[in-house]
């Protein structure tokens, strides 16, 4: 079944799991979305940047807990321990409420539909190469980043050595006065390809 939301002005309507405010939120069901489109799937994209004109990106789904911030609120030191724990819902979102730094979890849990949006609905058409950035902190390779109504949401990649794939590395929001990605020069996104699976 459809849904639609109305998100920051935008109608959304999606097959995807919503998580945009937070009673939406259910740790289980943003696993289970995440697994079903994106776990152990490679995509291609490609771009107008003569020097990375092909971005090759795998998903896993031991990315997701970092991403979303679970491993800041569980006590549990591995995301594979974090993603079985939520499988069997011995972590729920009830539970890591009580946690210190949920905050810090649930800025990322609200952002989930940006990579929906991105890798699907072809939402945003440019991405920011910031391997030659300085400072660049989180060491990341290649940054999507959109305007909110109060700040930027910002998806950061890192390459493998060992694979030569990018994968997802961070998920977060900054204010508008202090993104450094603003002021970079963007490369536009030709097309994305959805690769078989082998």
């Amino acid at each position: 079944m459809y849904k639609h939301l109305l998100v920051e002005g935008k109608a959304l309507k999606s097959n995807f799991y919503l998580c945009c405010e937070t009673n939406h939120i259910h740790l289980l069901n943003i696993l289970n979305d995440y697994i079903d489109n994106f776990h152990n799937k490679d995509i291609v994209i490609h771009t107008n940047y003569k020097k990375l004109e092909v971005i090759k990106i795998h998903f896993h789904k031991n990315d997701l807990p970092h991403l979303l911030g679970w491993d800041k609120s569980s006590s549990l030191n591995s995301a594979k321990k974090i993603c079985d724990a939520i499988s069997k819902e011995k972590i729920t979102h009830k539970s890591i409420k009580k946690h210190h730094r949920y905050s810090e979890s649930k800025k990322r849990m609200l952002q989930y539909n940006f990579l929906h949006e991105i890798f699907f609905h072809g939402g945003i058409n440019a991405c920011v190469m910031t391997m030659d950035m300085k400072p660049n902190n989180m060491n990341l390779d290649v940054v999507f980043y959109e305007e909110k109504i109060e700040e930027f949401v910002v998806l950061g990649l890192r390459k493998r050595i060992d694979t030569g794939f990018f994968v997802l590395t961070t998920l977060h929001t900054t204010g508008k006065s202090n993104c450094p990605y603003n002021y970079r020069r963007k490369t536009r996104i030709k097309f994305i390809e959805w690769q078989p699976k082998p």
